[in-house]
């Protein structure tokens, strides 16, 4: 709890220092392209001021789900009854869209760094949540961790220093994968075993995430891998230059919902067994709870 208590005093020291030493060091990861990563998409085409255009323009779905998820439960009494703390979800999907936004917009190595951080908090805390209240310390711990002004100045010190020392964010993010897929299997797990009625429900929100992230991951891989070929092969087929990386955003902005609603869904089940506290309805492909 003493290293707890110490980390909003060091980490903010720490980055200080780290940028003060070098500020020359810092400032050049904003410049343009110099991230090494770079897509598929030709560069500059469409703005002689956005890298990537499509993919730019392609993280909008994140940013409007947030903005919509946000504001459809804002005032909703029954969530803030069972999770008050559910907006910080939809305040890291939206930090998720403007960091890509923001990356491939400039192709900056502090665009990468904001595009992988909010990623690895966005899993953090999701799992933070699913945490049952009975086995955190206290209350006050928990409330401590996702609304303290300690615990921002130190999320925000930590991303300093992985804008400084960029490979720091490459490796948490890498790590943060696996981590976070096992504490998404073991709250499935564990909503199976509950032998809530909802188990059809829970299930169809699962099978929605994987079919999606199916086609985000090929998406993916396409761009990153089979540039070229991709490009004349579906020109040669279509006529057209279809952008995988762009639809790589699109439909990791479906998985992302339908992740969040099956976490929603867990915690209100956990509140009220004795009843069907939730309805699940779609805005088009994208699934959301109606709450009871």
């Amino acid at each position: 709890m003493d290293v707890m208590k110490a980390m909003p005093r060091v980490l903010p020291a720490l980055a200080l220092g780290c940028i003060l030493l070098q500020p020359h060091k810092f400032l050049e990861v904003f410049k343009y392209d110099s991230s090494p990563v770079d897509w598929c998409e030709d560069n500059y085409v469409h703005s002689e001021h956005i890298a990537e255009f499509y993919n730019t323009v392609s993280n909008l779905p994140f940013i409007g789900c947030a903005l919509a998820g946000y504001y459809y439960y804002k005032d909703n009494p029954q969530l803030n009854k069972v999770e008050p703390y559910f907006w910080v979800i939809w305040a890291l999907y939206l930090f998720i869209g403007l960091g890509s936004f923001y990356f491939h917009g400039t192709l900056s190595v502090a665009g990468q760094v904001l595009d992988e951080f909010p990623i690895v908090l966005f899993g953090a805390y999701g799992s933070l949540l699913l945490i049952p209240k009975s086995k955190w310390k206290s209350l006050a711990h928990r409330k401590h961790v996702f609304t303290s002004k300690s615990t921002l100045i130190s999320l925000i010190s930590l991303l300093l220093l992985c804008m400084r020392f960029p490979v720091v964010s490459h490796v948490v993010c890498m790590c943060g994968f696996p981590a976070f897929s096992y504490a998404a299997i073991r709250n499935y797990l564990e909503f199976r075993k509950s032998g809530s009625k909802k188990q059809s429900v829970g299930r169809n929100l699962i099978i929605g995430a994987f079919v999606s992230f199916f086609f985000a991951f090929s998406s993916w891989i396409i761009d990153r891998f089979f540039c070229n070929q991709s490009a004349l092969f579906v020109h040669d087929l279509t006529g057209y230059k279809i952008h995988f990386h762009a639809l790589w955003h699109l439909f990791m902005s479906i998985t992302m919902s339908f992740i969040i609603t099956f976490g929603l869904i867990i915690l209100l089940l956990r509140s009220e067994r004795d009843r069907d506290p939730f309805k699940i309805k779609f805005a088009g492909v994208y699934p959301y709870a109606e709450i009871l």
